[in-house]
């Protein structure tokens, strides 16, 4: 039995230019593709993501959409984007190969893998929407992206909304009370999941400091009766935004609060 670790097995990873026309599909590839995106995509940053082929069955393994939205643009007569080298009239393409998979139904479970694993993640709802206010400057704007100027606007109205209903919670949220003692007070800090404080409520929890190297710690004061509904609150804020730690809940609330 042959494992990972046999040398005829470990074929480090290489990278050829193939034409175009004989790159090999995968049969029966369930994914759909946005090849209008792609082309889009393809036209404004150039070619930079190499397809992969299987050595065994020299089919590909991941780049169908690429492939296909390359074919339109070259069927039309589009310039050859960035990355694609043309020779006799024919584009070529950077194709990666590794090692063989031991059988088609391994090399097809790494086919639907390498979509599927994708597609479970998301965004951070206020970084997408930093990142996309600052990409949004550029003379090209959000061509590209993938994103349309409907989708930034709804994210922003999603952004507006949150801030209107944290609003809410501030008015609601209990005054801090002078003279609570030290187990009182409910330090919030970073890299400390909700879930985890959930479960034990405690009127005293320590989290970690929000800056270490500043030495620095940030301190809520808060009665004993009022951690779970603070709790709550922070969670509320947490599956709203897609944040993972406290801190970053907080911050999220925090910033709701008009400036005067």
């Amino acid at each position: 039995m042959q494992t990972s670790h046999d040398p005829e097995n470990m074929f480090p990873l290489q990278m050829e230019y193939v034409y175009l026309k004989d790159l090999q599909e995968w049969p029966g590839n369930p994914k759909e593709h946005d090849i209008p995106g792609i082309v889009d995509s393809i036209q404004a940053h150039g070619f930079r993501n190499p397809q992969q082929v299987d050595r065994a069955t020299m089919r590909m393994l991941a780049g169908h959409g690429r492939k296909e939205a390359l074919l339109l643009m070259y069927e039309r007569g589009d310039n050859p984007p960035l990355g694609i080298l043309v020779e006799n009239g024919e584009w070529k393409v950077p194709v990666v190969y590794g090692r063989a998979f031991p059988s088609d139904r391994a090399a097809e479970a790494y086919v639907l893998a390498d979509n599927k694993v994708q597609q479970n993640a998301g965004y951070r709802s206020d970084a997408l929407r930093k990142s996309l206010e600052r990409v949004i400057q550029r003379p090209m704007g959000l061509r590209g992206t993938g994103f349309t100027s409907e989708e930034v606007d709804s994210l922003i109205q999603r952004n507006r909304s949150t801030i209107e209903s944290l609003t809410g919670v501030r008015d609601s949220l209990p005054k801090p009370i002078s003279g609570e003692t030290k187990d009182d007070l409910l330090d919030v800090g970073n890299g400390t999941d909700l879930a985890d404080k959930a479960e034990k409520p405690s009127p005293k929890a320590s989290l970690p400091r929000l800056s270490d190297e500043l030495g620095r710690l940030f301190t809520v004061t808060l009665k004993p009766a009022d951690y779970t509904e603070a709790m709550e609150i922070l969670q509320k804020i947490q599956a709203s935004q897609g944040l993972v730690t406290t801190s970053e809940s907080f911050m999220c609330a925090l910033r709701s609060f008009p400036i005067e």
